[in-house]
């Protein structure tokens, strides 16, 4: 359970400290498959017996977007969420029952769509978030 090779590289390139902390935290962006929430970091290094205050870890998620490792998003329930650049612009499910996200791709085509549909009305897009409310099929199934 590695920290990404390259992001550690490209920091200790630019002459910055990989901290236990930015390591730590590297590596669990890397393998996590769904954003992650403060809550979720916290409870994640306790079970890894790393600990450190609420502080430490927002500088530390500042820093990892800086270098372009982290994005940060803030979904419809206010929340911010953490989750690795390398997965490029997706998009969610969120259960509204047990709060599970989950990553939906969309048709090129519907975008494309938004798009020609934004030119019409004279609006440039800059960016967008497209999440979908829901159950999952677990809390869906009880």
């Amino acid at each position: 359970m590695n920290s990404s090779p390259v992001d550690v590289k490209k920091i200790r390139a630019e002459g910055f400290r990989i901290t236990s902390l930015r390591q730590i935290m590297i590596r669990l962006f890397s393998m996590s498959k769904k954003p992650l929430s403060l809550v979720d970091l916290k409870c994640h290094l306790r079970r890894m017996k790393h600990r450190c205050d609420r502080t430490t870890i927002y500088r530390a998620l500042a820093f990892l977007k800086e270098q372009g490792i982290v994005k940060e998003l803030v979904l419809s329930d206010g929340v911010r969420y953490y989750e690795s650049a390398r997965l490029g612009h997706h998009h969610h499910l969120i259960c509204q029952k047990c709060a599970k996200i989950q990553d939906i791709d969309i048709d090129e085509s519907f975008l494309k769509r938004v798009r020609i549909f934004s030119q019409k009305k004279g609006f440039s897009i800059l960016d967008h978030h497209l999440e979908f409310f829901g159950l999952c099929a677990d809390c869906r199934n009880l």
